[in-house]
Order: C-alpha cells, then sequence, then structure tokens
C-alpha cells in the first residue's frame, strides 16, 4: 500500500515512470492526498471503535450505530475493492500478483459483508 499511494510507484511496475504527469493542480494536491489518507484512516478507526465495542460492558445498544455505519462502511470499501480488481484485469501489461491481491482483498470484503 505504501509503495501504491504514498511514494507513487506503481507505475513501475508497469514499465512507466513514477514522475507525476497528471491534470491535477499542484494547490489541490494536499486535499488529493488528504482524502487518500482519509480512505485508508477509516477502515482503520472502525477495527478499533468495533473492538470497543466487543469490549463494552453491558447492553451492546449504544454501538449498534456503529455497527451499522461500520457495515456500510465494508459495502463501499466492497465495491471500491471490486472496481480496482476490474480495472486491473483490464489492465493490458497486469500483472498476476497484483490481480490476485486485489481478488484477495475483494474476498475479505465480501467475507466481512457475509458476516455483517
Amino acid at each position: 500500500m505504501l509503495f501504491h499511494v504514498d511514494l507513487g510507484l506503481m507505475p513501475l511496475f508497469h514499465g512507466q515512470s513514477p514522475e507525476i504527469n497528471s491534470q491535477v493542480p499542484l494547490g489541490a494536491l494536499p486535499l488529493l492526498l488528504g482524502a487518500m489518507l482519509g480512505y485508508f484512516f477509516l477502515p482503520l478507526l472502525a477495527i478499533v471503535l468495533i473492538s470497543f465495542a466487543d469490549s463494552a460492558i453491558g447492553p451492546g445498544i449504544r454501538w449498534r450505530l456503529l455497527r451499522r455505519l461500520h457495515f456500510w462502511l465494508s459495502v463501499v470499501y466492497l465495491i471500491t475493492n471490486t472496481l480496482h480488481l476490474l480495472a486491473d484485469i483490464l489492465v493490458p501489461d497486469a500483472r498476476l500478483d497484483q490481480i490476485v491481491l486485489m481478488a484477495v482483498m475483494t474476498l475479505l470484503g465480501l467475507l466481512i459483508n457475509i458476516e455483517s
């Protein structure tokens, strides 16, 4: 994940330069990178909160809303992982290890949704 997002080195795996040639203005990059950080932070926060909910003393009524939010968050991540898997499959020079990694991530998301 570090190579993919923070360092932007994924193009190296596709025989491309990691130099960013994008249409994103420099002023918008902090917002874009912040959104990417939030995308990875939300599941971590959900895991911590669900851990607290699991260890809470007494009835879990106050955690019911959190569990519903966690379910819908997992649905959103399943959809985005599925789209990422499809994009990886459609890339002409797709690497098998990247496809397998995204397939595993999508399967884990599906299992989390089934459990929810």
